[in-house]
């Protein structure tokens, strides 16, 4: 952890620069000092940090218009990671409206895709995909290559979850390209776990493996704690796959520390989703359903309107292994539309498995069957094949459920 040390030692520094710059009124100093504080921030923790040292620099008097936006941007990316949506956009908006007047396309470009990842977290992924591509036009039209490999990768996500793994994988693969020209292992080391998530959907585990192997040594090596702790939930989901239960707990707890102590609630709740759905695999419901109320209160609190919709499914289902059919069907009613308006059809195809587990466990083999053909159709529709991860889940279910009288 020498690295993490390192970055440690300089938050601090520049955490102190930064009071000092403010303190004698240097607004331009205190800008560009967290900035630095926000990059070594978004590595490590804590992201309340960053939006407290932020409404520092902004409370100045007298700052300018560069310093300004450039504070914007810095707090912005915390409060995204601390789970304040809402204020979050406010700044970006702000600062985005500073950049244009500034005739500065480089930063502009730079905080679209950040707007775009934002919008992305809230479910408004239309706007978010018009975001990431006016990003990546302008970093082709001003050769900002950096920040065009970062739009790919964006917009690779984006296709992931809406199903359209060709196109994610390769907007993955060119983002790697450009990451790799430009030295950009940081990112690099993002992209490649997202190329190993695609990979996994498809049933590609050992390329997913590599994937993730690699992501774990370019996050260890230059010191990425919060995206060291992605890839760990990844290696978890990838072993919880394959029924390796205890390797998968191991990965995901290791997951749950990392998220817990950089302050990323969102990463959290995913984690403690992730959690309840191996320990529903295991037979621990009542374990499950306590970690899935608290993804779901997370979920909620941060505006991640994607997990939300799938933890639905997850404690839907549940609640009907316990018997509690009523709660269980509001559950995956509210799911099912929150999924449908966000148009994530994986998901929404995980939630309608999940949904005719309810049924099955409640007695209602015809309601069941029904959910499996509504699964099947929007399988269809999306393009994505019995070979994709949700294509499996449902093939696998189906023979599960002949036995009740499920066709």
């Amino acid at each position: 952890r020498t690295r993490s040390t390192r970055y440690a030692k300089g938050r601090s520094r520049r955490y102190r620069g930064c009071r000092r710059a403010a303190g004698r009124g240097d607004g331009a100093v205190a800008a560009a000092t967290l900035r630095v504080a926000c990059d070594i921030i978004e590595l490590i923790g804590p992201y309340s940090l960053v939006v407290s040292l932020g409404a520092t620099v902004l409370a100045m008097q007298g700052l300018d218009s560069p310093s300004r936006a450039r504070a914007l941007v810095a707090r912005a990316m915390g409060l995204r990671r601390a789970g304040r949506g809402d204020d979050s956009g406010a700044a970006f908006e702000e600062a985005l409206t500073l950049y244009r007047a500034l005739g500065n396309r480089d930063r502009e470009a730079f905080a679209l895709l950040a707007l775009g990842n934002l919008r992305r977290d809230q479910g408004r992924i239309d706007e978010a995909r018009v975001l990431q591509e006016r990003a990546l036009a302008i970093t082709r039209e001003v050769g900002y290559r950096r920040v065009e490999g970062h739009a790919l990768g964006n917009l690779g996500i984006i296709h992931a979850e809406q199903g359209r793994l060709r196109e994610a994988r390769t907007h993955f693969e060119q983002a790697l390209a450009v990451h790799r020209e430009i030295g950009n292992r940081y990112i690099e080391g993002i992209d490649s776990s997202n190329l190993g998530n695609v990979c996994r959907d498809c049933g590609n585990f050992e390329e997913a493996k590599a994937h993730y192997e690699h992501a774990l040594a370019i996050d260890r090596e230059v010191g990425n704690r919060r995206d060291e702790g992605i890839v760990m939930a990844n290696l978890g989901l990838l072993c919880r796959d394959l029924a390796q239960y205890e390797e998968a707990r191991a990965h995901l707890v290791a997951a749950l520390v990392g998220a817990r102590e950089v302050g990323d609630r969102r990463f959290e709740g995913s984690v403690l989703g992730y959690l309840a759905m191996l320990l529903r695999d295991q037979g621990s419901d009542d374990d499950a359903i306590a970690h899935a109320e608290q993804a779901l209160a997370l979920h909620r609190a941060v505006g991640n309107r994607h997990q939300e919709g799938v933890m639905l499914g997850t404690l839907g289902e549940l609640l009907a292994r316990r018997g509690r059919f009523d709660e269980a069907r509001s559950a995956l009613a509210m799911g099912d539309v929150l999924l449908r308006d966000l148009g994530a059809a994986p998901a929404h195809v995980s939630l309608l498995c999940d949904w005719a587990r309810a049924e099955a466990a409640a007695g209602d083999p015809v309601a069941s069957q029904q959910k499996l053909t509504d699964a099947a159709h929007m399988l269809d529709a999306a393009g994505l094949g019995l070979d994709s991860e949700v294509g499996r889940q449902l093939t696998e279910l189906r023979q599960r459920l002949i036995g009740r009288g499920v066709r």
